[in-house]
């Protein structure tokens, strides 16, 4: 749902569709404009989601699988499937190797939890350059990287990991807590596969990571 549209703007059109029409199928709102303001009226007339222009398909698809997660909660069977397909991500995701490049230590352990939980080989470095070292010295399946961090930041690792030998199609999925304008273009053009915003949705990262995992052939230590 565009929130500016001529005669009558998303807002108003989601309002009828709650209230009115009392249907609660998934509502996304799209928008250019502020994003403090409009998602929280965008939130109080009932819509499953929030996009800010331009919207890439990353953050598009990300907003989807959110809006019926979120849907199922109103309808079992969709609540049902969801959950299955998140089941099938984490299962098919099993045996992975994946580094993960994260300075803040309670954002160390949560990821180890999480992904360790899904029966995920995690491996563990604090900066770019400790990131690069691992990737140039071992074999993973794919890397989550956060942006901000010491001695060099998410960006540069990135670059410096796409000069590396049999590395430029490694999957690397920047994590980071400033969700702003342009973030995604930046992590694309340093080399990146995809992006997410933290606080992490777990579903949201493990789909992230079966979209970039599926059809590939899994690393072996060494």
């Amino acid at each position: 749902m565009d929130g500016k549209m001529p005669g009558m703007d998303g807002l108003d059109a989601s309002r009828i569709i709650r209230q009115e029409l009392k249907l609660s199928l998934p509502i996304i709102m799209m928008t250019a404009f502020s994003r403090e303001v409009h998602k929280s009226e965008a939130e109080k007339v009932g819509t499953n989601g929030f996009l800010t222009k331009p919207i890439f398909q990353s953050t598009l698809f990300d907003a989807i699988m959110d809006a019926f997660g979120k849907e199922g909660m109103h309808r079992g069977d969709t609540k049902r499937d969801f959950t299955t397909k998140a089941s099938i991500y984490k299962k098919h995701l099993q045996g992975c190797r994946i580094l993960v490049a994260e300075d803040n230590l309670t954002n160390q352990q949560v990821a180890q939890a999480v992904l360790g939980g899904a029966g995920i080989a995690v491996t563990m470095v604090a900066n770019g350059e400790e990131a690069v070292e691992a990737v140039a010295r071992d074999r993973f399946d794919a890397v989550l990287m956060d942006i901000q961090m010491p001695k060099m930041n998410g960006y540069e690792a990135t670059r410096a990991i796409r000069k590396l030998p049999d590395c430029d199609v490694l999957p690397i999925i920047a994590m980071t807590a400033h969700a702003m304008k342009g973030d995604e273009e930046k992590c694309l053009e340093a080399g990146m596969d995809g992006y997410v915003a933290k606080p992490i949705n777990q579903d949201r990262l493990f789909y992230t990571l079966w979209r970039r995992l599926r059809n590939r052939s899994r690393a072996e230590g060494g």
